[in-house]
């Protein structure tokens, strides 16, 4: 194992490859490679979709048409922040950077809890907010 694999083994993001090979469709992207972590991330074994195309590995993630999303961000060869992805009962935050040759590394967060504490702070505000006018 070389010193790249044993840092993005140790990360504590989740990284998922895809690739998608020339004149492929957006249907044809594959899973290359995923960290340990991506797993926990998205709630389910990653590492054993390694290999499947996307529609194969995510098929509840196709009616956001992520996928698509996925094989544009390839192309403009930029960094591309997507939209929150709705994942099952997770929401990601996912950060798309380009490698050479139709390769793109995903940076996956699980922002669930975050989302979740963000809406109850504001209940929490407006239930404070509405004892101090009384």
């Amino acid at each position: 194992m070389d010193i790249f694999q044993l840092i993005l083994e140790d990360l504590l993001i989740g990284i998922c490859v895809w690739e998608r090979p020339p004149h492929a469709s957006p249907e044809h992207l594959v899973l290359r490679y995923a960290n340990p972590i991506a797993s926990t991330i998205v709630g389910e074994d990653v590492q054993s979709k390694i290999g499947q195309t996307f529609i194969e590995a995510f098929p509840e993630a196709v009616a956001q048409e992520t996928h698509i999303l996925i094989a544009r961000a390839i192309a403009s060869t930029k960094t591309v922040h997507f939209p929150d992805i709705h994942y099952k009962d997770q929401i990601l935050r996912v950060r798309g950077t380009p490698l050479k040759d139709y390769f793109i590394a995903l940076q996956l967060e699980n922002i669930t809890e975050l989302l979740d504490a963000t809406t109850h702070l504001r209940q929490l505000e407006e239930i404070t907010f509405a004892n101090l006018k009384k």
